[in-house]
This record gives C-alpha cells, structure tokens and sequence, in this order.
C-alpha cells in the first residue's frame, strides 16, 4: 500500500507544467512473469543515476499502469505522453483494484529491483519487461472484497509490504 501511495504523490508531483519540462518519447510495453502477461498493476520508472544507483535527481520518475494482458503505458506529464531518454530501475506495484496473481517481492522495491529498462531518443520505444517467479519470495495480493478486504487492509503486515 505504501508503494501505491508513493506513487500516487509522484505522479501529482510530476503533473505540473513549466518551462522544466523534458521532452518525452512515446513508449508502450509488455509486462511478464515467466513469459506470461501479467496485470493488471502498476509500475514506476526511477531513473539511473551515472553509478547504475536509482537517482531521482537525474531524471524524472514516470507511472506507469498495466492492464489485464500486461500492456504498459506511461505517464510523465500528461496521461500516456511517454518518458524522457534514459534508463530506469521498473518497480512493480499492486493494483487496488483488482490484484494480479502472486510475483517476487523483489520486484517492488524502488531501489533494488533488478528490473531495467533504456528509453532511447526515437519515435516510438517498445519495452517488454520479463519478471521470473524464481526470483524470490512471492507477494501474494491480498484478497479483495467484504471482510476480506477490510482485514487485509488492517493487517499492518499488509501495509508494510509483508511476504506471504
């Protein structure tokens, strides 16, 4: 839950105008678990700093939401706009909507995930990001729905982004 709201207040953040503004390439994806499409869900791009570290402070983190056949698109400024060149660590996130099937908690950290990807200066960029379910210990979404959905989000396990 947490990841969600992170991601919430950066996509706020990043929807000011400005003269600031880097310019941005049209991107669409595919996102993967063991080959398989995979959503829906939410994902966030942090962009690399020169030391291969996530750094904010050299690029701007762009949203990004998947559908239910793991179709990517990004928002930086504008919904679906794209995202500026460079690279970026891909975190993965859960929707609150209607949670995918379990996936590696590795994948939801910001600053960790081995998930990259390179958006170059070009017409349109094409990511497929390819997540392995033997990457590690799996989040397993919570069920939604009446008391469940209530107790799971009590649960502070739930909210610190506890492995089940």
């Amino acid at each position: 839950m947490r990841f969600t709201y992170m991601l919430m207040a950066m996509f706020v953040a990043g929807c000011g105008g400005g003269d600031d503004r880097l310019e941005v390439y049209p991107t669409t994806g595919q996102l993967l678990l063991d080959e398989k499409p995979f959503g829906p869900t939410q994902v966030l791009l942090v962009p690399l700093g020169t030391s291969g570290k996530s750094d904010e402070k050299t690029g701007k983190s762009v949203a990004g939401t998947v559908d239910e056949s793991g179709k990517m698109s990004f928002t930086t400024y504008e919904g679906g706009d794209g995202i500026p060149a460079g690279e970026y660590r891909v975190a993965v996130g859960l929707s609150m909507t209607k949670p995918p099937r379990p996936f590696p908690a590795v994948y939801r950290n910001m600053k960790d995930s081995p998930l990259k990807v390179t958006i170059t200066e070009q017409e349109l960029n094409e990511l497929t990001v390819q997540m392995d379910s033997s990457a590690g210990p799996m989040v397993k979404p919570p069920s939604f729905g009446g008391a469940a959905m209530s107790k799971s989000l009590q649960d502070p396990a739930f909210s610190a982004g506890a492995q089940q």
